[in-house]
């Protein structure tokens, strides 16, 4: 038997009235980024931005095209009786795309986080047969890096030994998130209050499992979940009323609204979406503030140790000029500086403007093993401010020696 409830034309009969009032709903939770007060900025990478602003991107889109317009018309028909069907046939999709979203977000931290986790069962089956391809032939790979002189090969295969050489390869999950941003680097206030946000278990993620493996909140008829080892079996008809369970996990105490009693009413489901919202928005606030701060976090064992642009003026003409190092960058082809630019005398430089930056930064830019092994605990860093050496980085160590 068919339900004309569920015909087409019922899903785009909506009135005027519920019609504006889903889209004032819309307007007013839409999300904007924002950037966290109370945490340091630093000096990054403008092409780095604009690659993450790309991914980030398509979280805030996610959010506010696929989570807020149907979040925003079942606020407006839950007091409706005749927009129930409505409403459960939009509420399975609500609580999916929710789910979606927290595994993009996810996926967004792996790529972020350089965390080095397979983004899927597919990549990890094919990662998983590269690397013991490559631990089999490694010796090969070694002789071959010995013999090579192409500077671009002598990389790959430095990339390959170091992929062959790496620890089992993971999945991205929640969990594995967490254990690889603890592993590898020092956390931060920022990045501990994130991995706390994504700890918590997201409310709603039972109610997606049910939709996904066990019946639509559509269904008018369901099996009762009777202990499976008993003979005695029943059906509900008119399934009208989604039930508690349902939405929150049996027996779980995480529920924010503390009911005791089965049955859910379509306001309580509401509450527990705004529960949820609220929660990604804290969390898309926190990967916001990281990527525009540029707050990458240390890797573990350079946990103490911080990254500066540095600016110096000539003591004889108070010429402000980059501070380079005393030899050869002969990566960035930059010799010695032995005299002022401008007055040509050979004057101390006064160091004037400390710009800090992460340690990311820092290893994007620079390649050279010397500068790498050269880093004290307060190592300065600086970014080449002359028309000829705009967007380089050198090392500052030398003012202290």
């Amino acid at each position: 038997m068919i339900n004309d409830n569920y015909n087409p034309k019922y899903f785009f009969k909506l009135d005027n009235k519920i019609i504006r009032t889903a889209m004032k709903v819309d307007a007013l939770n839409k999300y904007m980024p924002r950037i966290l007060e109370g945490y340091p900025s630093n000096m990054g990478n403008s092409a780095e931005l604009f690659f993450t602003h790309t991914q980030f991107a398509n979280l805030t889109d996610y959010y506010n095209q696929s989570i807020i317009p149907i979040y925003s018309t079942l606020v407006a028909v839950k007091s409706n009786k005749h927009y129930q069907h409505f409403f459960r046939f939009f509420l399975d999709t609500f609580i999916s795309n929710i789910q979606n979203l927290y595994e993009y977000i996810y996926q967004y931290t792996n790529e972020f986080f350089n965390l080095k986790l397979a983004v899927n069962r597919q990549q990890f089956k094919y990662l998983k047969s590269e690397q013991k391809y490559y631990r089999a032939n490694l010796e090969k790979v070694i002789e071959k890096l010995e013999n090579s002189d192409n500077s671009m090969e002598r990389q790959h295969l430095k990339e390959v030994i170091t992929f062959a050489n790496a620890p089992d390869i993971k999945t991205v999950t929640k969990g594995n998130i967490i254990k690889q941003m603890e592993s590898i680097y020092h956390i931060s206030n920022i990045a501990e209050e994130f991995i706390d946000l994504i700890s918590e278990d997201n409310i709603l993620k039972g109610a997606r499992n049910n939709i996904a493996h066990f019946r639509s909140y559509t269904s008018n008829f369901i099996v009762e979940q009777n202990n499976p080892y008993f003979e005695v079996k029943s059906i509900a008809s008119n399934f009208n009323k989604i039930q508690r369970d349902d939405i929150f996990d049996i027996g779980e105490s995480r529920n924010p609204l503390n009911r005791l009693d089965n049955e859910i009413t379509f306001d309580e489901i509401i509450e527990t979406a705004d529960y949820e919202l609220e929660n990604l928005k804290e969390i898309l606030d926190i990967l916001n503030t990281f990527r525009f701060n540029f707050l990458y976090p240390n890797k573990k064992e350079n946990a103490t140790k911080k990254y500066y642009h540095a600016v110096g003026s000539c003591e004889a003409c108070g010429h402000e000029m980059l501070l380079l190092p005393k030899s050869e960058f002969s990566c960035f082809h930059i010799g010695q500086i032995e005299m002022c630019s401008i007055c040509l005398k050979r004057e101390n430089f006064v160091l004037i403007n400390l710009t800090p930056i992460s340690e990311k930064y820092y290893e994007q830019t620079y390649e050279a093993n010397y500068y790498k092994n050269q880093l004290t605990e307060l190592s300065l860093f600086i970014l080449v401010s002359d028309k000829n050496y705009f967007g380089h980085q050198v090392d500052l160590s030398f003012i202290y020696d």
